[in-house]
């Protein structure tokens, strides 16, 4: 009897140690720049002398293995970076003006967007495989800004089928799995920027990769999770899926020079008052 129970014991052991197993994940990660070199998560110009307000934004992404396999590389996925409390009126997207036959913006730059901060714009993961079907534009929906394939223009979950709804139009990031993209922590996969008002109140935008907008790079039912595929074994070829965790999200605080101004001349005025 007493070996029956340990035997139960050691099973349900077994079990709970089956249970506890915590699955890989795919990350995001939108860190921002003022000069294209220095990146972070939180970004304030409000302070900034001289007061510029151009911004750059980069979307990174990483595999946490967790107690999954260690995968090659990444074969590929699809998503779509927006930033939150945009405002026209203020808020300007540099535009990715590397044209194609068509005129619509092509999904890699590498045009001259001002001195000292000259990052790469556009798609810069999978680069070698750009096409014009990859052309990618930003859409406003409401007070968001999307980053998408050109030809969508709904906000992320809405539309129907390859219109948005189902993250098939997202932008597509594919490894060259003859050659491929190695690593899997932190590889780029896009890279955008705006010019903001330099006169305006004080505001917070966020740049996020919303886990509605991503879609495995193999076309898959994702009902039940989205995330990325990453290659497993190359003989026979196997990806295996990710799903997506929360982003770790780019904040950008934005200037109100205008009440900074008033400062100083208010500081101005006490001053001579003292004297």
């Amino acid at each position: 009897m007493k070996k029956l129970i340990g035997s139960i014991l050691v099973v349900a052991g077994l079990a709970a140690s089956a249970q506890a197993q915590t699955p890989p994940t795919t990350q995001f990660n939108v860190q921002l720049s003022r000069d294209g070199t220095n990146w972070m998560n939180n970004l304030d110009i409000s302070l900034d002398n001289p007061r510029t307000g151009r911004v750059f934004a980069r979307v990174l992404v990483s595999y946490i293995q967790n107690d999954g396999p260690t995968p090659l590389f990444m074969n590929g996925v699809r998503a779509q970076p927006t930033i939150s409390n945009f405002d026209p009126a203020l808020d300007t997207a540099i535009p990715l003006s590397d044209l194609d036959v068509n005129g619509r913006a092509r999904s890699r730059v590498a045009n001259d967007i001002g001195p000292g901060a000259t990052p790469t714009l556009g798609r810069t993961f999978g680069a070698a495989t750009i096409g014009t079907s990859d052309a990618v534009t930003s859409h406003l929906n409401g007070s968001t800004l999307r980053y998408a394939a050109f030809s969508v223009t709904n906000a992320i979950g809405t539309g129907a089928g390859s219109n948005n709804i189902d993250g098939s139009r997202a932008i597509n990031w594919s490894n060259n799995t003859l050659a491929p993209t190695l690593g899997l922590t932190n590889l780029q996969l896009f890279t955008f920027g705006i010019d903001t008002s330099t006169n305006q109140a004080n505001r917070v935008l966020t740049f996020d990769v919303p886990r509605d907008g991503v879609r495995r790079f193999v076309a898959a039912d994702e009902t039940a999770g989205r995330g990325a595929d990453w290659v497993i074994t190359t003989s026979p070829f196997f990806a295996q899926r990710a799903n997506v965790v929360d982003t770790i999200v780019g904040t950008l605080t934005v200037p109100a020079p205008a009440s900074l101004a008033l400062l100083g001349l208010g500081g101005l005025a006490m001053g001579r008052r003292r004297r």
